[in-house]
């Protein structure tokens, strides 16, 4: 987290987008962008999902265990990163592909010297059919 996310810009350089870049506090950068990165969902998503009952599943039209809440994170998180930086799709620097790296470890306080990581990756890609949403104002 301290180099920041692995961007792609169009022109192909690479770079990485820090959240000083983003003027972000370390933890909301951690929250808004690797946590949906990694495909972790707000609070309020888990909360919609928790013990839906069979009569809230057929409401919704959702199968039994079926998630109410549901997103794909690529194109809010590229749009949000690209969009922040005022980078429009014409742009050379505009971003088309990100990549991101967690690892935790764990440990449990009876047995210190059992340490374990868990190491996630997660790779977003820009598609140019998302461009013709016109959010930003043009071009």
């Amino acid at each position: 987290m301290a180099r920041g996310i692995l961007v792609t810009h169009r022109d192909g350089s690479t770079s990485y987008v820090t959240k000083e870049n983003l003027n972000m506090p370390k933890w909301n950068f951690q929250r808004l962008n690797y946590k949906r990165m990694l495909g972790k969902g707000p609070v309020k998503h888990r909360q919609g999902d928790r013990s839906l009952g069979t009569f809230n599943c057929w409401i919704h039209g959702l199968d039994e265990g079926q998630e109410h809440f549901s997103a794909q994170w690529d194109w809010p998180v590229l749009w949000s990163l690209t969009k922040t930086l005022s980078f429009k799709p014409t742009n050379p620097h505009f971003i088309v592909h990100v990549e991101a790296e967690y690892t935790k470890r764990h440990y449990e306080k009876a047995d210190l010297s059992n340490v374990w990581q868990t190491h996630k990756q997660a790779t977003l890609k820009w598609y140019d059919e998302w461009q013709d949403q016109n959010l930003w104002g043009g071009g």
